[in-house]
């Protein structure tokens, strides 16, 4: 089976952690092949995000279709803080979402009990439908991950915490472009899960 590389170009130091975590599990389970290559775009900004797409696009191989991919936070696109218009002038069809942030999606990666706990947690705080910012996420996951820091990925990414992000997708409602959806298809697709 032929690999192709996905380039992503993320927000900042999590997203790098989790990928690089991800890509040692990844050549473990696939001869030593790295899946993903991550770019930071230091935080929610389309300027740094628009740099590094064009790196990217620069660097992935085009003969075999290797994949860019612009992956955000939702939150603060529905408080509407961004606008995602200043990343469809180059990402176009390419963007797409965390279920509200990066902690929202660490946590799916957990058994069920906590990510029960977490959605019941932050449906008393209307996170869903207006989400908290980083900060009071960051300290609403201590209640969960105690050890959580940002910039930090506080448990392994393994076969098994993938299965659970695979089996606790299913019971939320996410919307159109979430990053989930790509994620679990690569894993499967490269028989990761």
């Amino acid at each position: 089976m032929k690999i192709h590389k996905i380039h992503i170009i993320a927000e900042g130091k999590s997203e790098k952690v989790y990928f690089a975590k991800l890509n040692r599990l990844s050549r473990e389970l696939i001869d030593g092949v790295l899946l993903f290559e991550v770019y930071s775009c230091n935080g929610n900004n389309a300027k740094s995000a628009r740099e590094q797409w064009s790196t990217a696009q620069t660097k992935r191989d085009k003969k075999s279709n290797e994949e860019v991919l612009l992956v955000l936070d939702f939150d603060c696109f529905k408080r509407g803080d961004k606008d995602i218009n200043a990343y469809n002038n180059f990402a176009k069809n390419n963007i797409y979402f965390f279920i509200m942030n990066f902690e929202d999606f660490l946590i799916q990666h957990l058994s069920k009990e906590k990510v029960l706990f977490w959605k019941g947690k932050m449906q008393q705080q209307n996170h869903f439908e207006n989400p908290l910012n980083s900060g009071e996420v960051a300290e609403k996951i201590k209640g969960v991950l105690p050890t959580y820091k940002k910039s930090e990925v506080p448990f392994e990414i393994n076969t098994d915490s993938l299965q659970n992000l695979a089996n606790n997708y299913k019971d939320f409602n996410h919307g159109n472009n979430n990053f989930i959806d790509i994620l679990l298809a690569i894993l499967q697709r490269h028989k990761i899960i």
